[in-house]
């Protein structure tokens, strides 16, 4: 099955779906934050916007830390900020003390993000990794899918939204030490030096990336904004759209898990850029039906970094952080932009930048492919 440890696989699985479940609990709560504190469209970007410095800088300090202490001892650091942040907004009772909440978040779901992938590249062979991180990123699917819903929910409870981040992320974390813990990891070969160097192709690879995860996250982050505000749809009208948007999302990659082989992947990740094209076109035209459709681009991260820590296999896991780094930059700029946009010139056009940006990764990705010589090509077995 391609698979060398069984424990990192299930600790990096229910990592992601923590995060994914933290991370997009920000989305809805950003119009009940808004009323809350009285905040303008650029005041609501900054409780995301300040969360990426802070990201940026801890997902590139994992490098040389993974270098220096190894996997689990990175890994328990790393669940000890997760409890702590998920303990934090209890003490939120002011807009600066939120900001400060927001940085929390920032470090938490990097730190998360780069680790699991991490976890499932080390623990799966090269043959099976494509489908093991669409297994992972389906997990991303099921938390972002539960995080709108549960908002909707502890808020028709009257539910307080200090206390979101308590129901249920601490027993999983748990439940990932657990599982490292009793995870056998050769620590010599975990220790090997990884340069943080990166060559050409290696920075089209993740800049790739970086421009999907820009269209996803700034459509799954203003997505409820974009429908109460500009379409006048009510808190669970929006909310049902975007659980749709990561239904579609967590569809896609289950359907990655089980369709997906070497000799397909590249089609795989074609098809889903331009799904999620197609949705967002639909969405804009008054169809919203469509922005759950877009949902189905979803499927190519999973694929597209699976195959490059196939192609680069000799620096997979420096490129995992470099790829998280590049990527929080990105949304860094995206949510501080949409947020002045829609101050200036109104939510309406700023959320067109999610197509902008899934056209410019469909152009990086046939750059990458015209870089791409036979010698990038990954192993074509079945």
């Amino acid at each position: 099955m391609g698979i060398k440890n069984i424990n990192l696989i299930v600790a990096g699985l229910v990592l992601l779906l923590v995060s994914a479940y933290i991370d997009n609990l920000r989305g809805p709560l950003i119009p009940i934050l808004k009323d809350l504190y009285q905040l303008n469209y650029t005041q609501s970007g900054f409780f995301v916007f300040f969360s990426y410095p802070v990201a940026i800088l801890f997902s590139f300090a994992l490098g040389p830390l993974f270098n220096k202490f190894g996997t689990k001892s990175v890994a328990y650091g790393i669940c000890v900020l997760g409890l702590a942040t998920f303990v934090f907004p209890l003490l939120v009772d002011s807009y600066s003390k939120l900001l400060a909440f927001g940085v929390m978040i920032g470090a938490a779901t990097s730190t998360f993000g780069t680790l699991c992938n991490i976890l499932v590249i080390q623990g799966t062979e090269s043959i099976a990794r494509v489908r093991m991180m669409c297994a992972l990123h389906m997990m991303y699917g099921a938390g972002s899918f539960v995080a709108p819903s549960m908002v909707t929910m502890l808020q028709a409870q009257g539910i307080a939204w200090n206390w979101y981040f308590l129901i249920g992320p601490p027993l999983l974390i748990v439940l990932i030490i657990v599982a490292l813990k009793t995870a056998k990891i050769d620590d010599h070969e975990e220790r090997i030096p990884q340069s943080m160097k990166i060559s050409y192709r290696e920075l089209i690879a993740v800049m790739c990336i970086a421009l999907y995860v820009g269209a996803e996250v700034v459509t799954s982050m203003w997505l409820s904004s974009y429908l109460q505000d500009v379409k006048g749809l009510s808190l669970s009208e929006s909310g049902f759209y975007l659980s749709l948007f990561f239904g579609f999302i967590f569809f896609s990659r289950m359907l990655g898990f089980f369709v997906v082989r070497p000799h397909n992947e590249v089609k795989a990740y074609w098809i889903a850029l331009f799904a999620g094209a197609a949705g967002l076109g639909i969405g804009y035209l008054g169809y919203y039906w469509g922005f759950g459709l877009a949902g189905c681009m979803g499927l190519f991260f999973p694929v597209f970094l699976g195959r490059a820590s196939t192609i680069f296999q000799s620096s997979w896991r420096s490129m995992t952080i470099w790829t998280l780094v590049v990527m929080q930059i990105t949304l860094m700029i995206l949510h501080f932009t949409v947020g002045n946009l829609a101050d200036a010139v109104g939510l309406e056009i700023a959320f067109y930048l999610p197509m902008i940006l899934i056209i410019a990764a469909l152009l990086m990705v046939f750059y990458f492919k015209h870089l791409s010589g036979p010698d990038l090509k990954a192993p074509q077995t079945s």
